[in-house]
């Protein structure tokens, strides 16, 4: 199976790693060589990612040929990161043309790229002591890959592929929640690229399209682990960006209604955490949230109460803030119109 890794499709490889999963949960093999070599694998296919960026998200017109022997395959398959469709000029019996499907290598694809995080934690958890050293050297090239983007003229492209970006940022945020599940383990090295850390992170809840309510989900979860450890000091420059809902929550309806609980939640335990390092104006930003999601009847009711002890939490903090500032207290009675 892990040979297999190396040279099939994605579709057989899917297919490989869910037996690879299975086999360690329920038999627990001894520590072998295939196991690091297996983790030297995936990290060659990290390290790779960036080489790769420009031609995945490169418009590329549906391609058109008169029959499949006018194609390269090969040469096809060394830029292919997705499920690719050739039309034929050759016509079925119902007169429909005739279509073929390119199946990405299992090393280039994006769909292969998303499952393998979870594999790794699985080895991490069965073989701590022999991976560890292994573990903590994907932890650059997690970061290196979080902070990927399309360029802005690739996303205003009219042929900007919108299915590959989906594939793309799951495999970001899978690879996300993979160091929130290490963070406290190696929260010294994570430190180091701290910034790469927030830059990625502020990105991803940019960038993540609005429709895929399930990818914002798990981003926002891997958010919350990260958040709950000291690293969360290195977001108080940016906290000013988690205020704006569109960030935050995204514009979408389904993230709009499913959503906003976790994400107020996430964000008041931030600003609970952080109050006496955030400024007049963060703080102002948090009072006129919270307030808001006192009076949304839309919200759950732990909602509001956990916004009303959070504004009490931050009374005391914003007369100090305030004294040393300006001496000016009335911000609280503006925001909340006590």
């Amino acid at each position: 199976m892990f040979k297999l890794l190396e040279i099939e499709n994605e579709e057989n490889v899917l297919v490989c790693l869910r037996v690879i999963i299975e086999l360690h949960k329920q038999y627990r093999p001894q520590m072998n060589s295939e196991i690091q070599s297996f983790l030297l694998f995936v990290k060659n296919i990290y390290k790779d990612l960036p080489n790769h960026l420009l031609k995945i998200f490169e418009p590329k017109p549906q391609i058109k040929v008169k029959d499949m022997s006018e194609v390269n395959v090969e040469a096809l398959l060394q830029e292919t990161y997705t499920i690719t469709t050739i039309m034929t000029d050759k016509k079925n019996t119902d007169n429909s043309p005739i279509s073929y499907n390119i199946i990405p290598r299992a090393v280039l694809s994006l769909k292969v790229l998303a499952e393998l995080p979870i594999i790794v934690v699985l080895m991490y958890q069965l073989y701590k002591q022999s991976v560890h050293q292994d573990v903590a050297e994907f932890i650059p090239l997690i970061m290196n890959t979080i902070v990927l983007q399309p360029s802005a003229q690739h996303r205003t492209n009219p042929a900007f592929n919108k299915e590959v970006f989906v594939d793309f940022i799951a495999a970001q945020i899978k690879t996300l929640s993979f160091l929130a599940y290490i963070i406290r383990i190696y929260q010294e090295i994570v430190s180091s690229h701290s910034q790469q850390l927030v830059k990625g992170m502020l990105g991803l809840l940019t960038l993540c399209p609005q429709e895929v309510a399930h990818l914002r989900k798990e981003l926002l979860i891997a958010a919350r682990h990260i958040l709950a450890t000291d690293l969360r000091n290195r977001f108080v420059p940016h906290i000013d960006k988690l205020f704006d809902e569109t960030v935050l929550i995204g514009s979408g309806w389904t993230t709009h209604e499913s959503l906003r609980p976790l994400a107020y939640s996430t964000l008041a335990d931030l600003v609970h955490h952080v109050r006496t390092a955030l400024p007049l104006t963060d703080l102002s930003l948090a009072v006129n949230l919270f307030s808001k999601n006192v009076h949304d009847e839309s919200l759950p009711c732990s909602i509001q109460t956990m916004s009303c002890k959070l504004l009490l939490n931050l009374v005391e903090c914003i007369k100090q803030k305030s004294e040393q500032e300006n001496g000016n207290v009335s911000i609280l009675s503006r925001r909340t119109g006590m």
